[in-house]
Formats: C-alpha cells, sequence, structure tokens
C-alpha cells in the first residue's frame, strides 16, 4: 500500500484560469500538503497573481515556454528538490473528490506500480474515458471497470501518481512535445524501462477531454474532441514521432 505517511506534493498547471479553478488549489493543499502552480499564461494581467494563493503554495510564471511539458517539468523539479517521494500531477479543470487522495493511497497496492492513476469521466460528455492497452503487439482500448490492469497503459498525466525516484531515473517530460502527447511520450518511456503503471478503477476524477461531444454520423456513434487547429498540429505531429 501508498505509505500515508509519504510525502506527497502536487504540481497545478494554469493557463487562463478561472477564479474558480483558482480556488481548487486552497483544497489541494488541505488534502495533499505543498503545491506547486505553474501558471503558462502567456502574458501578464489576464493570469492569477500570486496573492490569490495560500500558504502552502509555490506560484511560478512559465509564460506557455515548452508548453505544458515544460510546465511540468518546472513543478516537478521543485517538487523533487523539496523531498516529495511522490508527485500528483493535475490540470486546472480537474476535479478531485475530497478523499481523493485517502482512497488512492488505502485501495491500491502501490508497491509493484510507479505510476498510479483514477478512472476519468470526461466533464464534458459526461462517460468514462477508457483505458489505453499497449502491448508489443497490440494497441486497444477497453471500458474502465471495477478492477485494476496489470497491462502497460498509456494514460493522461491529470490525477496521475508518480513515484519520485520514477521522474529521477526517466528523465524530464520531452518539451519540444509542447502539449500533445506528453503524456503518452512518457509511459512509453516507462515501458521500455520495465515500469509498471497502475489503474485505480473505483477512484474517478472529473476531467474535461478536449471539447468532446457525442454526435450521430451515417447511423454511428462518434465523440470528437473539437480541437482546435493549433491542437491538431501537434497531435499529429507528435503522434507521427513516436
Amino acid at each position: 500500500m501508498i505509505d500515508r505517511k509519504a510525502t506527497v506534493a502536487v504540481v497545478v498547471v494554469w493557463f487562463h484560469p478561472t477564479a474558480t479553478q483558482r480556488a481548487n488549489v486552497h483544497a489541494l493543499v488541505q488534502q495533499f500538503g505543498p503545491v506547486y502552480v505553474v501558471d503558462n499564461t502567456p502574458e501578464f494581467g489576464s493570469a492569477a497573481s500570486a496573492h490569490t494563493l495560500v500558504e502552502g503554495v509555490s506560484y511560478f510564471r512559465n509564460f506557455n515556454r515548452g508548453g505544458i511539458a515544460q510546465a511540468l517539468n518546472l513543478g516537478v523539479d521543485a517538487a523533487l528538490k523539496a523531498g516529495a517521494e511522490y508527485v500528483v500531477l493535475f490540470d486546472q479543470d480537474s476535479v478531485v473528490s475530497d478523499d481523493f487522495w485517502q482512497r488512492m493511497a488505502d485501495q491500491i497496492a502501490f508497491t509493484d506500480a510507479d505510476y498510479l492513476f483514477p478512472a476519468y469521466r470526461d466533464i464534458n460528455s459526461g462517460e468514462r474515458a477508457s483505458a489505453a492497452i499497449v502491448s508489443r503487439w497490440f494497441f486497444s482500448k477497453r471500458a474502465i471497470k471495477s478492477e485494476s490492469f496489470d497491462d502497460y497503459l498509456i494514460v493522461l498525466t491529470s490525477g496521475s501518481v508518480i513515484k519520485a525516484s520514477c521522474l529521477r531515473e526517466l528523465g524530464p517530460f520531452r518539451a519540444e512535445f509542447f502539449i500533445d502527447h506528453v503524456d503518452t511520450e512518457f509511459c512509453v518511456r516507462m515501458m521500455k524501462s520495465g515500469k509498471k503503471i497502475r489503474l485505480c478503477a473505483d477512484v474517478e476524477m472529473n476531467h474535461a477531454l478536449g471539447n468532446r461531444t457525442t454526435e450521430r454520423l451515417l447511423g454511428m456513434t462518434i465523440k470528437p474532441y473539437h480541437y482546435n487547429t493549433f491542437r491538431t498540429y501537434y497531435r499529429a505531429r507528435n503522434a507521427t514521432i513516436l
């Protein structure tokens, strides 16, 4: 089991955060402890200022240099230097229950896992996201049910709990990927190095998967993400590199 007394730190990346999203860090401090906010808002004025934060929160401005990847690296580096044994990553729009960390710590055998993540419920569609299963020979997606998978999985960074030792060994997220497939590339490195990625299906986190909707087309159900041109470019480019 995860040692509840272990030092845990949270890294949250902001990009034009709303007042509600800024307020979310207060709850994170109460539940987890130290929170490292990396503000990726490109310009001054529209971003949150440091005085809106509370004790236990460290605030960094990154101005979107290197995108989400470099922002994560900045926060993770600060957490590791402060002695964190586990680092929890969140996007600004991710919402968790008050007992998120307690349930993650109590319910999952962490002794053989380097990367622990919850089930995701898409805020836009209201549906649970599927889990990506990857092996040497195939790629597929499965509906997330009430069990944990031992297979290799490619998952989102938001809501994930990662061992500090794993972060130190594998190194930083790839800044040249900027935004999309940053998590995928990190998971690929984990798989190649023999690390374990474990799903906690009984712990659920609300998260926005793009601007996803459910549509019908030619008798089929499709769920487009409605990414803008910028995001679509990086998704295609980085997927090709991988």
